[in-house]
């Protein structure tokens, strides 16, 4: 009885499961075509963002090329033209096939916009008779005018990389001021502060109103790698002083390692020989009613401690060395390994009269914070600023001239005068 039971069983479990199988067959059948849609989509998917990815980087190509032609007062719209055509089908993959390309020379020949659109036919169009993918993209470049780089932010990725409140300014109208953030917020200027430069450029974005800037900020500019790198570092082995040393009345210092660092006091008065101090693990404070002062002169500060203050009321006047290892640099703080924000250093200018700052300022590390009530740097031949962070706060004018031929202190190389350069901005 119980052997029937389990024949019975078995015959039916087989009857279902041919039946099941039966089943299966037609419902695959049935899907099948289904199933190679989905995939042929998928792989329309996949290659309509190669399609697009190719069309881009040749109108990229194009612009860029068209762009740097502009430099030549006889580059016409036939002559951008011509080149986009050409650029495009060299850089073009072949199985695309160009549906539209325009070009166009942008107001005031600042650079060249490129239109481009292509097709290719459809994996899943294969199976239905028909259909062609057709992405459109669209270049712009821009040309650099060339003008002089007398500020830069070489922070990467934090908001404020320049950032100026209340009614700061920044005034450099012969020359570019430049942020690396690539950082929404890359630059601010809030309240009724002010940019005032031959170019303002940011790899993010800028934030602030329009009479905050001029000209209005261009976008989305390329990275510009530290210009300073290569510039080796002064010597700053030993001590030439081992503690403080603090000036009172009226003294003459001489180049030299400073181990704890240099603080005028109110009053005093530091009158320094040309060459190069070293501060060494300390600060370099000039107080209220302190005098500063040095002809072909540069400070290189080393270690966490070497920070720079100028105070209010302190009076500040300095010229960069004319040759030797700091020659154009009149500030230069060492570079660091551990660059997290803890780890910045601040050199302040607070002065209301510093009103000849000439040189570069270097501090690939730092942060430099201006906060003062009167113009600073403007008696300069030249200030240029290449610096992590720049902050400018309250009511200062801080003004970067670019006028290297009224000074004998030489530009370092890598800032200063620029060739034009073509970019990218989307």
């Amino acid at each position: 009885m119980f052997r029937k039971f389990l024949t019975e069983l078995l015959r039916e479990t087989l009857s279902f499961t041919r039946a099941r199988q039966a089943n299966m067959g037609l419902m695959l059948a049935g899907a099948a075509p289904l199933l190679l849609g989905g995939g042929a989509l998928a792989l329309d998917f996949a290659q309509g963002i190669s399609v697009r990815g190719a069309l881009q980087s040749a109108a990229d190509s194009a612009a860029l090329a068209a762009t740097r032609e502009l430099q030549l007062r006889s580059t016409s719209e036939m002559t951008v033209s011509s080149i986009v055509h050409e650029y495009v089908a060299q850089n073009l993959d072949e199985n695309i096939e160009v549906l539209q390309l325009s070009s166009a020379i942008l107001d005031e020949r600042e650079g060249v916009r490129v239109e481009l659109s292509g097709s290719m036919p459809t994996i899943l169009g294969g199976f239905l008779g028909g259909g062609r993918l057709a992405p459109s993209v669209v270049a712009v470049a821009r040309l650099s005018n060339g003008d002089p780089l007398c500020a830069l932010a070489l922070e990467e990725r934090a908001p404020q990389a320049i950032n100026l409140v209340n009614r700061a300014r920044v005034i450099a109208p012969n020359c570019a001021v430049v942020s690396n953030s690539t950082n929404p917020r890359g630059i601010v200027a809030d309240n009724n502060s002010e940019i005032n430069a031959a170019m303002i450029c940011s790899a993010g974005g800028a934030n602030g109103r329009g009479s905050n800037f001029d000209p209005q900020p261009i976008t989305d500019c390329p990275v510009i790698d530290d210009p300073l790198a290569g510039r080796e570092e002064p010597d700053a082995r030993g001590c030439d002083r081992l503690l403080l040393l603090q000036v009172v009345g009226r003294q003459r210092l001489q180049p030299g390692v400073y181990c704890g660092g240099i603080t005028v006091l109110p009053g005093a008065t530091a009158e320094l020989d040309p060459g190069i101090y070293v501060i060494k693990n300390g600060p370099l404070l000039v107080m209220n009613g302190g005098t500063l002062s040095g002809q072909h002169t540069g400070f290189y500060f080393v270690g966490d401690l070497s920070v720079m203050n100028f105070a209010d009321r302190s009076n500040i006047d300095l010229t960069a060395p004319r040759d030797g290892p700091m020659a154009g640099f009149l500030f230069f703080a060492n570079r660091v390994l551990l660059t997290g924000d803890l780890n910045l250093r601040h050199f302040v200018i607070n002065s209301n009269n510093a009103r000849n700052l000439l040189g570069t300022i270097y501090l690939r590390d730092g942060v430099l914070d201006v906060d003062a009530d009167r113009p600073i740097a403007d008696r300069s031949a030249y200030t240029v600023i290449v610096a992590r962070r720049i902050n400018v706060r309250s009511g200062p004018d801080l003004v970067l001239n670019a006028n290297y031929d009224e000074t004998d202190v030489p530009v370092p190389s890598g800032v200063g005068p620029r060739p034009p350069e073509a970019f990218l901005a989307r």
